[in-house]
């Protein structure tokens, strides 16, 4: 028996059962597989996990600026590492907020990794930024 574990493009990434049913379909296909293969089709399963961070920024009228940088290279980031077995590396979210006119950021979630196996993908459900301007 092949498992073949796909996710959405929508939503969380929770894969419909009319998506699901579609891919079997497509997949059991004789000219898709040996015929000796039998395929099942699951969604992923999500690891929910939230970002939460301080970012200290150079005094200044960039913060604002600062701040909409750093938002959008984090939702490039997780946009990026929400896939099946991706890792989401606390560096990586620390590089993605560390953008130009950042002094420093404090991650407070997540506290370590978030690790995925090959049936799951992770994604971020709630993302909070607080901006503190360095006197």
């Amino acid at each position: 028996m092949k498992l073949v574990t796909i996710l959405s493009k929508t939503g969380n990434g929770v894969a419909s059962e009319e998506l699901i049913d579609a891919v079997l379909e497509k997949l059991s296909e004789e000219d898709v597989r040996p015929l000796t293969d039998q395929v099942s089709v699951q969604s992923a399963a999500i690891v929910n996990y939230a970002v939460e961070a301080v970012i200290t920024v150079y005094s200044g009228p960039s913060s604002a600026v600062v701040e909409t940088e750093a938002r959008a290279a984090l939702d490039k980031f997780l946009d990026e590492r929400h896939a099946i077995e991706k890792l989401v590396a606390v560096s990586g979210i620390y590089d993605a907020l560390h953008v130009d006119g950042v002094k420093k950021v404090q991650l407070i979630h997540p506290t370590s990794d978030v690790v995925t196996t090959d049936e799951q993908a992770a994604y971020c459900n709630s993302k909070t930024i607080s901006i503190v301007v360095d006197e």
